[in-house]
């Protein structure tokens, strides 16, 4: 959960996003990277970004993965952008 100053209470970073990396200085949530999701909030691992599967997809901070546009793949799992067949 992350604590917004002068709040009266804190706030869960959203799905896509976690808060309490060991090198996070800062007060923000941070975003999955692109081609991982995770579709809960209030997460505080790394772990809770789990990799996109073959055929689909995602940008940084996505709560889920998109399947790969008809024409194009993605053969390996994690990887942020698909290829056009």
């Amino acid at each position: 959960m992350l604590a917004n100053f002068g709040a009266t209470a804190c706030t869960n970073c959203e799905a896509g996003k976690l808060f309490g990396l060991p090198e996070q200085t800062s007060h923000v949530c941070t975003t999955c990277a692109a081609g991982k999701y995770s579709g809960w909030t209030a997460q505080t691992s790394p772990a809770a970004c789990f990799d996109c599967g073959a055929g689909t997809y995602s940008l940084a901070g996505a709560a889920l993965c998109t399947n790969c546009e008809a024409g194009k793949y993605k053969a390996t799992a994690g990887v942020a952008l698909y290829t056009k067949l």
